[in-house]
């Protein structure tokens, strides 16, 4: 239906192969029982929608129901059909379905919830405006995945969170001292908000995650044995700028990003042998020789990182450098394993394409406002186009020439125009 239908739905009025009805944003009729065919599963009732559902309206084969952020009618027992495993809705619970297993509260939902999720409830979302005080044992044991949204900013007692929870997601606005065991030991991804910037101990994040994502105000040092050992992947938002030491990142971490303000030095052994992917940000700009450990597999600098580089890790597949960078890298540093590069126009000024090993196969030209894909298939044949697939096959000498052209131009389709090149790039 269209945004403007608001009609009254008779019945028989809908095919009885309808599988999927959204009623749009302004109606606002009331739906008398058996209206809606049987064949529905999916069922949205938009913006305006503000009626009492009488019994025998939803039909009994719907599993995914939706009601609008301000929809504010109470839902007696009985109304809902027990089908429904995924629901949306706005201001007020009323009475769930017991089989329900995704609950998704709307926006302006800031209600007790005390006595009101079904036990069948796998996965809760709260919405923007959420922020109650939650008690142990409100969230039902069942529920194993929560997303809190914006506004929730509460102290989460023991037993407010369920035993079997394996994943967290907090909203901008929490800022909270953890309490010690408040987190399940099934935790495995926890993500923190915006705001989020308190001092961590040991003990206060259960040794089950596997996943941790940092918010951008966060900048608190990490003392030794504070992160579990268990942690496989660490995000750090863009405030984070202190100092590692070595033990602060855990032993068997394989993933590590740092944000856009990070610029400290690292010392040898901070970094643990486990590392397979680094991605520094945009601030990093310190020495790195001797730091990196072997089992790297991935390395990516950011924008103002234009350090010498002596040596990498054998193992090394691919490798970013910024905007920055115009360091030489000398012969025999870019070992036999790197596959693929990631470079700016002003990186070949110091390292010719053609002073490249030859294993070295693909290279990501970053440029104004798009980027060249360059294909090498020998040392003076290769293939390079941008995102919009315009280029084609060109040796290295006029491809060398083409990349300094475009380093000065403002129109980075210039020179990788279809009708001048018929991909052949004969005209450079």
């Amino acid at each position: 239906m269209g945004d403007d239908f608001n009609r009254p739905i008779e019945r028989g009025t809908l095919p009885d192969t309808l599988t999927l009805l959204d009623l749009g944003l302004k109606f606002n009729q009331v739906l008398e029982p058996h209206s809606l065919p049987s064949s529905i599963q999916v069922l949205k009732l938009g913006l305006d929608y503000n009626r009492p559902i009488l019994p025998n309206v939803i039909p009994s084969g719907v599993k995914g129901f939706k009601l609008s952020d301000y929809f504010d009618q109470s839902i007696q027992v009985g109304t809902l059909p027990s089908t429904i495993t995924h629901f949306y809705f706005g201001d007020n619970a009323g009475s769930l379905p017991q089989n329900l297993k995704h609950l998704v509260f709307g926006s302006h939902f800031d209600q007790p919830i005390a006595n009101v999720i079904p036990d069948s409830t796998t996965h809760i979302t709260f919405g923007y405006y959420f922020n109650r005080h939650l008690y142990p044992y409100d969230i039902p044991e069942s529920v194993l995945s929560i997303t809190f949204s914006h506004n929730f900013n509460q102290s989460l007692p023991l037993n407010t969170i369920p035993s079997k929870v394996t994943e967290i997601k907090f909203g901008s606005n929490f800022n909270q001292v953890l309490i010690p065991n408040s987190l399940p030991n099934t935790l495995e991804s926890l993500c923190f908000g915006e705001l989020f910037n308190q001092q961590l101990h040991a003990g206060q994040l259960p040794n089950s995650i596997t996943s941790l994502t940092f918010g951008s105000n966060f900048d608190q040092t990490l003392h030794p044995s504070v992160l579990p050992a268990s942690l496989k992947t660490l995000v750090f938002g863009n405030n984070f700028n202190s100092p590692l030491k070595k033990g602060s990142l855990p032993m068997g971490l394989v993933q590590l990003s740092f944000g856009t303000n990070f610029n400290q030095p690292i010392r040898q052994g901070v970094l643990p042998e486990s590392l397979e992917r680094i991605l520094f940000g945009d601030g990093f700009n310190q020495k790195i020789d001797g730091i990196l450990p072997e089992s790297l597999t991935q390395l990516s600098f950011g924008f103002d990182f234009n350090q010498p580089i002596a040596r990498l890790p054998n193992k090394l597949v691919s490798i970013s450098f910024g905007g920055s960078f115009i360091k030489t890298i000398p012969s025999g540093v870019l070992c036999p394993s790197i596959t693929s590069l990631i470079v700016s126009p002003q990186f070949f000024d110091f390292n010719p394409l053609e002073s490249l090993p030859i294993t070295v196969t693909n290279i990501l030209v970053s440029l104004q406002i798009d980027y060249v894909n360059i294909r090498r298939f020998s040392a003076n044949e290769t293939l390079a186009l941008t995102s919009r697939f315009i280029g084609g096959f060109v040796n290295t000498s006029k491809l060398k020439r083409l990349l300094l052209q475009e380093e000065d131009s403002n129109n980075p389709y210039e020179y990788f125009d279809n009708s001048n090149t018929n991909y052949d790039c004969d005209d450079y």
